[in-house]
């Protein structure tokens, strides 16, 4: 998803060697917070967001390494003959409690494409090198994740961690409220941090208030944020954002899809113009919108760097056939072609 959404929605013409070469020059890495779940960080940051994890797995990323502070290959931890396969099972298990990471991108795009499973055989036999070799994650060195602080003793040091929390949370948001933290890490949910958003408003570095209708009272902003939501904004931008997007609102504010991968939405300044179901297959558009509003999303579909698509079908509008005339004026207008039924746009090579 960040690299077939997140990323291309942010970026024109987004492009993987992006993310490696920021990780070479900046120390960007990525460490697992949950099941098939990655958070993008500096490493000096962890403490931040990753509290201390369990011992008993600790032990268990401990007991894989020959070094506490040693970078190794897959292969140099399956030693000669070693199962590689449970090795790397076990290493993508670990790597989502937090405790085992790698240091490329690599393997982790490796491990998405074989949804994070080995083939069961061992050795490579003769003709399927390269499958047994795609099951692994053999790219980059795995390495144990040293254990995170615990959460500070003394008050006044728990404090200051937990505002440094909230700035983190504000530059990422601009505003905070109960349902935008609903699905944070545990020590950036609205329950941890309440306290401290109330002592960070009488401080006076955070407003407090009721800033958007639809989001539950009380909701906070610093005034970096609250300058940038009294500008006017740009009502002609059309833009969209995957449902999962972690800035999606979808499944927060009614009105709003759920939360899945293969649904967008597009915008045009701060209205919503439609919504692409089964990544443009079904488009639902509202009064006044029409389909070219979503040509940029099927562009970037059609052309991203991470796995892109041959061809966006469309299947229905507005839960019909696509039969009205006007309709298909504008689809063949935006390049869409019919073939047997479905309007087809095509990736250009």
């Amino acid at each position: 998803l960040w690299e077939e959404a997140i990323l291309p929605a942010r970026f024109a013409a987004y492009r993987a060697a992006w993310l490696d070469n920021l990780a070479l020059t900046s120390g960007l890495v990525w460490r697992g917070c949950g099941r098939e779940k990655v958070a993008l960080l500096f490493p000096d940051d962890a403490g931040l967001f990753f509290p201390e994890p369990d011992p008993e797995v600790q032990a268990r990323a401990a007991a894989l390494f020959p070094a506490e502070r040693g970078r190794f290959s897959l292969l140099e931890l399956a030693g000669p003959g070693g199962d590689s396969a449970a090795l790397a099972d076990t290493l993508w298990e670990l790597a989502w409690a937090g405790v085992v990471g790698n240091d490329s991108f690599a393997a982790l795009r490796q491990g998405c494409r074989t949804r994070f499973r080995t083939s069961a055989r061992n050795e490579p036999r003769a003709g399927s090198f390269n499958r047994w070799r795609g099951s692994r994650p053999l790219a980059g060195n795995w390495h144990r994740w040293p254990p995170g602080p615990a959460e500070p003793a003394d008050p006044f040091a728990a404090e200051m961690l937990r505002r440094e929390r909230v700035r983190q949370l504000l530059a990422r948001y601009g505003l905070l409220s109960r349902e935008l933290l609903a699905r944070e890490l545990p020590a950036l949910r609205w329950g941890a941090l309440f306290r401290t958003l109330r002592l960070m408003e009488l401080s006076g570095e955070l407003r407090g208030g009721i800033f958007f209708e639809t989001l539950s009272a009380p909701q906070f902003i610093n005034h970096a944020g609250w300058r940038a939501l009294r500008r006017e904004p740009d009502l002609d931008a059309c833009w969209f954002v995957n449902a999962a997007d972690p800035a999606s609102c979808a499944g927060i504010l009614p009105g709003l899809p759920v939360r899945r991968p293969a649904t967008w939405l597009v915008y045009e300044g701060e209205r919503l113009s439609a919504v692409a179901e089964k990544n443009g297959e079904m488009l639902t558009l509202t009064p006044g919108a029409s389909p070219g509003v979503c040509r940029p999303l099927f562009d970037t579909l059609l052309a991203r760097d991470c796995r892109p698509r041959r061809e966006v079908r469309l299947r229905s509008v507005n839960g019909e056939p696509v039969a009205a005339p006007a309709l298909e004026a504008a689809l063949r207008e935006s390049g869409f072609v019919k073939r047997g039924g479905v309007w087809e746009l095509r990736r250009r090579y």
